[in-house]
Parts: C-alpha cells; sequence; structure tokens
C-alpha cells in the first residue's frame, strides 16, 4: 500500500514533464460539457433570484401582519434565505467561467485557456462540496437542538402524550 501511495506522488510528479492532447472527440466533449454547465448557471440563477423574491415576500408580509408565523420566525427564515442566495452566487459565478472559459479553450486551441476552464470547474466543486459539507453539519446541528428543545418541554409537561 505505501508503494503504491509513492508511485502515485511520482506519477504526479512526472504530470508535470509531460504534455496532453486533446482529440476533436474530447474537444466536443468539453464544447457539450461547457453548454450544459452554462445551462445550470441559467438554472441556478432563477434559483437565486426565486430565493431572494420569496425572503422579500417573507419579510413584506410580516411587516403588514399577513403572515401567520411569529416576527421573529420570519426574521430568521429571511436571513437565511438571503444566505442561501447569496452562497448560490458562487457556484453560479464558477459555472458561468467555466463554460465561457472552456467555449474560449476550444475555439482558441489554447492549453492556458484549458487550464483555466479547469481551474474554474475546480473551483466550482470545491465550493459545491464545502456548502454541501456545512448543509449536512446544519442539518445534524437542527435535528440535536429541535431533539434537546423537544425533550425538555416534554419534561415540562409542554407537551402531553
Amino acid at each position: 500500500m505505501e508503494n503504491e501511495n509513492l508511485e502515485h506522488i511520482e506519477n504526479i510528479e512526472n504530470l508535470q514533464e509531460q504534455s496532453m492532447e486533446v482529440t476533436k472527440k474530447g474537444q466536443r466533449s468539453l464544447l457539450t460539457i461547457g453548454n450544459w454547465m452554462l445551462f445550470f448557471g441559467i438554472l441556478l440563477a432563477i434559483a437565486i433570484v426565486f430565493i431572494v423574491v420569496a425572503a422579500i415576500m417573507m419579510f413584506v408580509t410580516s411587516k403588514i401582519g399577513t403572515s401567520p408565523m411569529p416576527e421573529g420566525m420570519i426574521n430568521v427564515m429571511v436571513l437565511v434565505y438571503l444566505i442561501i442566495g447569496v452562497i448560490m452566487i458562487f457556484p453560479t459565478y464558477y459555472l458561468f467561467n467555466s463554460s465561457s472559459k472552456l467555449k474560449k479553450a476550444i475555439e482558441t486551441q489554447s492549453s492556458k485557456h484549458l487550464e483555466d476552464a479547469l481551474s474554474a470547474i475546480k473551483n466550482y466543486w470545491r465550493t459545491y462540496g464545502i456548502v454541501t459539507i456545512i448543509s449536512i453539519a446544519l442539518a445534524f446541528a437542527m435535528a440535536i437542538i429541535m431533539s434537546i428543545t423537544v425533550a425538555t418541554k416534554m419534561g415540562h409537561g409542554m407537551y402531553n402524550m
């Protein structure tokens, strides 16, 4: 196992000395990937708009008194929606950026543009991964907090079973 790791490290170091050519079929695949990234970037941008509009609508309904929820709860939800909207801007930007750089790399046949595109794709997946990890951690934290809250209220007789 240790030898395999050492060989892997040596292979990565040797990559710097080698070059790679992208065939026409590979270029067509990259162009297709770029088009799909643009499509999903547009979908994410639309989702951001919907999230921000929902936050604004929640805020307005809380101020005019037509919301059935307490104002404090709505304010927290508005804040969470706005934070989600802001966070989603980064992966959306990386998708648009990757798409345009991939297209430019194919058009110009430039290795530098291809490297830039792959770097932008890497940034998208890194950001998406970090957001996913944070979301999972927050979901677990919320489950624990809610369980403790319910258990505490049951202990005080607030929930009768």
